[in-house]
């Protein structure tokens, strides 16, 4: 990943997937932070995933078929969160344990 955030997962580095030592094959979805790319030792992971869910939901209620996409502050390249536009937003630091 190329941007940065003190809050990404140390197993994945904040990419929400690797590939598999195993097999080499695709990528596979980071158990430890459970895809999101947010440490869990600092982030409500499960809280995080829902508020997104719901932001989601208000996107199809409204017949968007375009969700969300990575929320990164352009001018100092840092992952915040999730952007759904006019859906609203979900920023990690609201789900800091």
């Amino acid at each position: 990943m190329t941007t940065k955030s003190k809050y990404f997962c140390p197993e994945c580095d904040g990419d929400g997937e690797y590939e598999c030592s195993e097999c080499g094959i695709g990528e596979i979805d980071c158990d430890y932070c459970e895809g999101t790319g947010w440490d869990p030792e600092q982030v409500d992971v499960a809280a995080f995933q829902e508020a997104v869910g719901v932001m989601h939901q208000k996107a199809r209620d409204d017949g968007c078929i375009f969700l969300s996409c990575e929320g990164i502050d352009q001018t100092t390249n840092t992952r915040w969160g999730r952007d759904g536009g006019k859906h609203g937003s979900v920023a990690v630091i609201d789900y800091l344990l």
